[in-house]
């Protein structure tokens, strides 16, 4: 791949950037999917496909199982941040001691996945650092830099312009769940599937999807979220996200959830109707920002994560129990936890 500099583009768009509001009349709009690139991760001989969110113009987020165990040492994640005729690729190069820039949230293991609410890591993406490759998939062309910015502003890749500005200037609001209250959430939802040459949304119109204050999940029905979509974000209409893709229940079969203290509380029965979603919560907040802050870079400008305190707008409170949900009855008790393998 070839090393180029971006830092121009990037922070024109930068200094350009105003915030998408979030309005009520916005049922079939979910701008940031523009945020979202697919990402491959290499380590060894191995590699493994799923998704990520840009939060910031220097910061992706996705599920740690998607970098963990393969980024303990070292590893390359491999950023699509371009599909289609004209494609832009990045690769991040990671190595645990000398450079990291992939980071699991530390309560994350990999080893059991046993706290799947830590299910959260980050990637550090600095443009102007990355190794970039620019192609052209109908000619079976490599470019160069002054090549892709020419065809960035013909006409025939408008949409291929639209969504490199979008990322350049990626700043979305993170809706952050307390775990205080059961919540229904009262908008629909929609999942982003970027494998292969798809850019589309998959949209939830069925059931609802329910917050457990226990359990530090939403679960609702499963509307099409497979394998390969992991760690891409949840979005509402308007663009905001609500969590990141974390596992669902068919793949990591009987489901143990823990408490603060890391204490079993729940064990979810295997089905294949249920989808979870990782929130964004206060522990996961204290943990990107604390992550940005060790971390900072000097090659653009520093943009601070967004964060807003979920409202009944997205999620009332209601009375309803894990047991009527999963149709538990009085059965709490938790004796084994299986080990299997979340969505990837």
């Amino acid at each position: 791949m070839k090393k180029v500099i971006v830092a121009i583009l990037l922070l024109t768009a930068l200094s350009a950037w105003a915030v998408v509001p979030v309005t009520d009349d916005s049922d079939n709009d979910y701008p940031d999917i523009l945020n979202q690139s697919l990402i491959t991760v290499f380590s060894g001989k191995r590699a493994n496909q799923c998704q990520a969110v840009r939060i910031t113009p220097t910061w992706y987020v996705t599920a740690a199982h998607c970098v963990y165990p393969a980024c303990e040492k070292e590893c390359n994640v491999e950023i699509e941040l371009l599909k289609g005729d004209l494609q832009a690729i990045v690769q991040v190069k990671h190595d645990r001691t000398y450079y990291p820039r992939v980071f699991p949230k530390p309560q994350y293991d990999p080893a059991s996945q046993k706290n799947v609410r830590h299910d959260v890591a980050l990637i550090h993406f600095i443009p102007q650092a990355e190794d970039w490759m620019f192609f052209l998939k109908s000619s079976n062309t490599l470019l160069d830099e002054e090549e892709f910015q020419k065809l960035l502003k013909s006409r025939k890749y408008v949409k291929a312009k639209v969504q490199w500005k979008a990322l350049s200037k990626a700043n979305p609001i993170m809706l952050i769940t307390d775990n205080t209250q059961t919540r229904q959430m009262v908008q629909h939802i929609a999942v982003p599937d970027l494998r292969g040459d798809r850019q589309e949304l998959r949209e939830n119109y069925g059931g609802p999807y329910y917050y457990f204050k226990e359990l530090w999940h939403y679960f609702g029905p499963n509307f099409g979220v497979e394998r390969g979509m992991s760690g891409g974000g949840v979005i509402v209409p308007g663009g905001t996200l609500v969590g990141i893709v974390s596992a669902n229940l068919n793949r990591i079969g009987k489901l143990v959830t823990y408490n603060e203290q890391d204490e079993p509380v729940r064990e979810i029965p295997y089905s294949s109707d249920y989808f979870m979603i990782t929130p964004f919560n206060n522990d996961i907040q204290s943990f990107i920002n604390t992550t940005f802050e060790k971390n900072k870079d000097n090659y653009s400008m520093r943009v601070k994560p967004r964060f807003a305190t979920i409202t009944d707008k997205y999620a009332v409170p209601i009375d309803y129990t894990v047991e009527e949900f999963f149709g538990l009855g009085e059965k709490r008790a938790v004796e084994t936890y299986s080990e299997k393998e979340s969505i990837q």
